[in-house]
């Protein structure tokens, strides 16, 4: 039985059109080669099957197909792979976020620093040489004043260079990271209205979707996020793809917190307040300031900082709020606080024994008489305002000492002083035996600790600024050598990516002509059936007229 006369027209109709689209297509991935954040799209084709049938077509009959027909365009995109990038890129803005503060404070305890500490400690010891040797002397004893002032001001610009880099980290995490965040969860809710509008009207949204996979991507850098996407049928055969993005924490078990839900986003924000820890050690805790994260979605805050467990704001807030041994219980990274909590303990242990070995009676600080007694607690250093904590940032020469109240006590009768840096006992014999066991303190170990009354080193002032400075580059090291290694995993799978879902002018230009040859070929099929049929209508049955 013969099929119907124009069915094959249509099948080639068919071809044309599909490869026509595909033309288009392969052209718009050649145009945006260079576009940033471009999928590459493909047609999908599918072949359409016989739908005649006929009363009197025997069982053996074939039915040929009648052409083929496109259904939609899409992306060429592997999920897998996108979820994969996206926990990368968290793990690399943690460690670049870490990796910036750990390099700036590099800056602080580099060996200039460390030159600068030593001179002035050279010099301080230097002039009570000196002082020793001119007993009684007001001009002698003025510039070991001044030099203890240029020691106490060497350890406040230190103090105040940290303070520094840790203000301009909360400038950073309050007033860009938070207002890029929730710009870019602003933008997605924009995007996610466009592509559900579009999607409704039949009209592809590749190209939205493009830029949102982008702003994802970039969401990604801040924080571990966990992206879903949900079929909803809007109307007899409309589908839109609605999407969810949730912080993703890795605790146990995992947890979801929800920041976009098709049109409704979550807003961050950011606070703090001080945390101060007020101890029975000689040493005095002052923690930095602890800074929080917050979320509103949908009227209702909550704070999701210890849900923050990778990204760039885990990284500032582990800077920020971890003070490593000086936590309690310790924290496993030593922030800021670290660091600037073991100056405090230098200016502290300064202050604590140059303190007592000034003060009467000896071994005792504060002294069990009268604190405000001159004449039993003379003090060489104490905080700026003679009333706060000692800190390196208010670490300076004593009221007293500086208005010439009291002076160094240069021997105390009968009264044991210590040892000197051998171990030795030192006793009072000599007229300055106490300023030469001042001296001694510079080169005797003291036992460093933590608010926990845990030691931390045990060594001179100088040896505790330099491992303090170890310390330091180690961890910088640490950091460093982890931002790599993610560096060069997220990479290797941005590549991978790139290679499934980027623009290759090979590929397309094959494409190019093999559409091309559909396209010629179904023209001539065309042509060939016209000539067919012109046979059947003009020439068949002129035989016999």
């Amino acid at each position: 039985m013969l099929r119907s006369t124009f069915a094959a027209f249509t099948t080639a109709q068919t071809a044309l059109g599909a490869s026509q689209r595909a033309l288009d297509v392969t052209g718009q991935n050649m145009a945006n080669v260079n576009t940033e954040g471009y999928t590459r799209q493909r047609l999908d084709l599918f072949s359409r099957s016989a739908n005649y049938t006929s009363r009197y077509t025997h069982r053996n009959a074939a039915n040929v197909g009648n052409g083929v027909k496109f259904n939609n365009v899409t992306q060429i995109r592997d999920p897998f792979l996108d979820v994969r990038f996206r926990r990368e890129n968290a793990r690399v803005g943690e460690h670049a976020s870490k990796l910036n503060v750990l390099k700036d404070m590099e800056l602080v305890f580099d060996e200039t620093m460390n030159e600068t500490l030593a001179t002035q400690i050279k010099d301080f010891v230097f002039q009570l040489q000196e002082l020793s040797k001119n007993a009684g002397s007001d001009e002698f004893e003025g510039m070991l004043r001044m030099s203890a002032d240029t020691l106490a001001k060497s350890i406040n610009g230190a103090a105040k260079q940290l303070e520094a880099i840790s203000q301009h980290q909360v400038f950073e995490l309050a007033d860009v990271d938070i207002p890029n965040i929730n710009g870019i969860l602003k933008s997605i809710q924009a995007l996610n209205k466009n592509i559900r509008e579009n999607e409704a009207t039949g009209n592809a949204a590749l190209e939205l979707y493009d830029r949102r996979n982008d702003l994802i991507d970039r969401l990604s850098e801040y924080m571990q996020i966990s992206v879903t996407y949900n079929q909803i049928e809007i109307s007899k055969g409309i589908f839109v793809d609605d999407i969810n993005i949730s912080l993703y924490s890795d605790t146990s078990p995992p947890q979801l917190t929800t920041l976009v839900d098709n049109l409704e986003i979550a807003q961050f924000s950011t606070k703090y307040g001080p945390q101060i820890r007020e101890t029975p050690q000689k040493y005095t805790a002052h923690a930095p300031d602890q800074h929080s994260i917050y979320i509103t979605y949908r009227g209702q805050p909550e704070n999701i900082t210890n849900k923050i467990t990778s990204g760039y704001l885990k990284g500032s807030l582990d800077m920020l709020n971890k003070s490593g041994e000086y936590d309690t219980p310790p924290s496993d990274f030593r922030g800021v606080g670290y660091y600037m909590q073991s100056l405090d303990n230098l200016a502290n242990m300064l202050a604590s024994v140059f303190n007592t070995a000034n003060s009467f009676p000896a071994g005792t600080f504060p002294p069990s008489d009268n604190p405000n007694d001159p004449r039993d607690y003379r003090p060489l250093f104490d905080s700026a305002d003679g009333f706060s904590p000692i800190t390196a940032k208010n670490f300076s020469v004593a009221s007293g000492w500086d208005s010439k109240q009291y002076g160094i006590t240069m021997n105390k009768e009968d009264i044991p002083v210590g040892t000197d840096a051998n171990g030795n006992p030192m006793n009072t014999d000599g007229a300055q035996a106490n300023i030469t066991y001042m001296i001694s303190l510079f080169e005797s170990k003291h036992s460093f600790t933590n608010p926990n009354g845990q030691t931390i080193f045990n060594g001179t002032f100088q040896e505790y600024f330099s491992y303090v400075g170890g310390v330091l580059s180690l961890d910088t090291q640490a950091v460093g050598k982890l931002y790599e290694n993610y560096v060069i995993v997220a990479d290797g799978i941005s590549e991978m990516k790139e290679a499934i879902s980027g623009v290759n002018m090979d590929e397309e230009g094959i494409n190019l002509l093999r559409f091309q040859k559909s396209y010629n070929a179904a023209a001539r099929l065309m042509t060939t059936l016209d000539e067919a049929l012109d046979t059947i209508i003009n020439r068949m049955g002129l035989v016999g007229r």
